[in-house]
């Protein structure tokens, strides 16, 4: 927190990283899989808000990973359903998902076991920072799997640290 020439609190991305973990930490996961039905449709277990900051997991050798960090002002079934479509190679020619993309090279098409959390709070009311602001602070802080260009680093070293158990 740091404060401008009238004194007043000017809040930081880093002010915001309690609040949002102990969001996270509250948060159910929730069951998704690919629509078959569509090539770019989710089936998500349960209602969700329309717009916020999304996290998805998977189970990977009895150990639940963050696989992605996402965010949107428009609808997280459009956005998941994108991943889906890259991870399952039916994207159009005009659309890319690079994580949906990482997925597929590492984990193939495999679906088993992923869920969602979903921090959903009034984001216009946001002052000094952006939603992108927090979704990259969280990216940086849990350091996803298929976030940023070194997912493969990111995967190797989480799977070195599994088969050491």
């Amino acid at each position: 927190m740091k404060f401008n020439l009238y004194n007043e609190i000017v809040l930081e991305p880093s002010d915001y990283l309690a609040l949002l973990k102990n969001q996270i930490e509250n948060q159910p996961h929730i069951s998704i899989q690919p629509n078959y039905q569509t090539t770019h449709g989710v089936v998500i277990e349960q209602s969700v808000p329309k717009t916020g900051i999304y996290l998805i997991y998977k189970i990977i050798n009895s150990k639940t990973e963050l696989l992605y960090i996402g965010c949107t002002i428009n609808s997280i079934h459009s956005r998941i359903g994108r991943y889906f479509a890259a991870a399952r190679n039916t994207q159009r020619f005009d659309e890319n998902h690079p994580a949906g993309e990482k997925h597929r090279e590492i984990l193939n098409e495999d679906f088993d076991d992923m869920t969602i959390k979903f921090i959903h709070f009034d984001f216009s009311s946001l002052v000094d920072v952006t939603i992108e602001d927090l979704e990259f602070l969280l990216i940086n802080e849990l350091q996803p799997i298929f976030n940023g260009e070194n997912y493969k680093n990111f995967f190797f070293e989480k799977q070195l640290r599994i088969i050491k158990k």
